[in-house]
């Protein structure tokens, strides 16, 4: 649950940054872990229904009810998480004591995990797509 925390953290630094506090960065910062979030979940759930069946694959991905489903829970799951109750400011309090070098090493990490997260995506169904 940590590791949830310092990438919202992070994203939330980022957002203040580039947006300022009148912009709301609590919720650029929710929105944008529960994008990230919902394509690890996705993959995730596309690699498993390709090993159990993979003739769910495009029911599932294609049925737009499901979609808004899976969306809305994971966006419910963050905003409680995360901002009921301005959550965001013990997670900014937790986090904003680190060192220079930890902050650097923590940047690296969450660039590297955005990064990976749509490489992923990208390269997971247009391996699979050979077998359709």
């Amino acid at each position: 649950m940590r590791i949830t925390r310092y990438i919202y953290y992070k994203l939330y630094i980022w957002a203040q940054k580039i947006s300022g506090k009148e912009s709301s960065p609590e919720y650029t910062a929710m929105f944008t872990t529960s994008f990230l979030f919902a394509m690890n979940i996705a993959v995730l759930v596309l690699v498993l229904i390709f090993i159990i069946n993979k003739e769910l694959i495009n029911p599932i991905f294609t049925n737009k009810p499901v979609l808004y489903v899976f969306a809305i829970i994971i966006g419910l799951t963050n905003y409680f998480l995360f901002v009921y109750d301005k959550r965001y400011l013990d997670i900014v309090k937790e986090f904003q004591k680190e060192s220079e070098q930890r902050k650097k090493q923590g940047t690296i990490y969450i660039w590297l995990y955005i990064f990976l997260t749509f490489f992923i995506m990208v390269i997971v169904p247009v391996s699979l797509r050979k077998y359709f």
